[in-house]
């Protein structure tokens, strides 16, 4: 494992999911190579809260242990890997325990132990690959029910052959960069076309400002990253990598 930084753009009020996905999409492209066989590169994570008895969802963890019955049994995550489908992972948050076992257990879970699925959590995307780098886009729903809604995107960025951030600085800070490059660019182009098409005709408004707020926050989460690791003070020796 690498070392990885983790972006998630927060789009502006009046611009739609969809756009942010679209954008950081188009960046993707324009950056890296999709992986032979690129389907069988998806990958998800589905997260779900079992609760003990059938009572309502209400705060993230649910009644206190003891409240189902379940003679100090808690609430649960049951977390599952597309890459592992055998397997989960039930988590206690409260004791930050993990216990991994065979999927099956879910069956006992919920005939024996009268555990049900409250809420679910799914992130899913596509893996792309920049020579070292290791890029997925990110896309998180959530269900609740019959109800989903969407929760956002984000961009995991993977750097493998080191596992030192301090050793990683320079090649995320060029990267960052570069990445904030294509932005711009994408974004500039998309504001043109905003433009055209609004004086042809009325269009959605704040089309074009919401892309570039969108760049903007995408700028300052980088500036922050770099911030974080400290990606500007290096800046003198990144030929060392």
């Amino acid at each position: 494992m690498g070392v990885k930084l983790l972006i998630r753009p927060v789009p502006p009020k009046g611009v739609t999911g969809p756009t942010s996905y679209d954008l950081l999409k188009r960046l993707i492209d324009e950056l890296c190579v999709s992986q032979p066989s690129g389907r069988s590169e998806a990958w998800s994570v589905t997260c779900q809260l079992m609760k003990q008895g059938h009572g309502l969802v209400g705060t993230v963890g649910g009644p206190t242990a003891g409240a189902g019955g379940g003679g100090g049994l808690r609430d649960t995550w049951a977390v599952t890997f597309r890459d592992a489908p055998d397997v989960v992972f039930l988590l206690q948050r409260p004791e930050c325990k993990v216990l991994e076992c065979e999927s099956a257990v879910m069956r006992l879970l919920e005939k024996k132990l009268e555990f049900a699925k409250q809420m679910a959590v799914r992130v899913e995307g596509h893996t792309y690959t920049k020579g070292d780098f290791v890029l997925r886009l990110c896309t998180a729903t959530q269900a609740i029910h019959s109800t989903q809604a969407l929760l956002g995107y984000c961009l995991e960025v993977e750097y493998l052959p080191v596992s030192s951030m301090s050793s990683a600085e320079g090649m995320l800070g060029e990267l960052l960069d570069l990445m904030k490059q294509l932005m711009n660019t994408i974004v500039a182009a998309a504001a043109a076309a905003n433009t055209t098409t609004t004086q042809e005709g009325q269009g959605p408004a704040g089309g074009g400002g919401g892309a570039g707020a969108l760049s903007q926050t995408l700028h300052n989460n980088n500036n922050s990253s770099n911030s974080n690791n400290s990606l500007n003070r290096h800046r003198s020796n990144r030929k060392r990598y």
